[in-house]
């Protein structure tokens, strides 16, 4: 690439578990049911659409 940048899913390899942990520290009671990533790969960003316990949804980014 151009730009130096390797966008693929080893660009921040714990990002799943930088997730799991960051989502534990918040509180929530909801689990963490399933993730999917939708990261672009453009960059070293990683985007997952997470699946909580009551089935409602949100995205997060680790960069």
């Amino acid at each position: 690439m151009a730009s130096g940048i390797s966008p693929n899913r080893e660009a921040l390899p714990q990002a799943k578990q930088n997730v799991l942990d960051a989502w534990a520290n918040f509180g929530d009671a909801r689990v963490i049911k399933e993730f999917d990533e939708v990261s672009a790969h453009v960059s070293t960003n990683r985007v997952f659409r997470i699946t909580l316990s009551d089935k409602s949804k949100l995205i997060a980014k680790v960069s």
